[in-house]
């Protein structure tokens, strides 16, 4: 499993990023899970990180 955290909230970067997160998919066969730190906008760092783990 390859965890990517996605840093930006830029529309622009974050289509790049998931481009290149579906060739690390195919390139190493794992799962990519994407670690949100921008959505929702009114959470805290913990909260979002709180989630992830929750959620994954």
């Amino acid at each position: 499993m390859l965890v990517e955290t996605m840093d930006f909230a830029t529309a622009v970067f974050r289509a790049q990023r998931n481009l290149i997160h579906d060739l690390m998919a195919k390139v190493t066969g794992a799962p990519v899970v994407r670690h949100n730190f921008h959505f929702p906008m009114n959470s805290t760092h913990s909260a979002h990180n709180r989630r992830f783990w929750l959620d994954t």
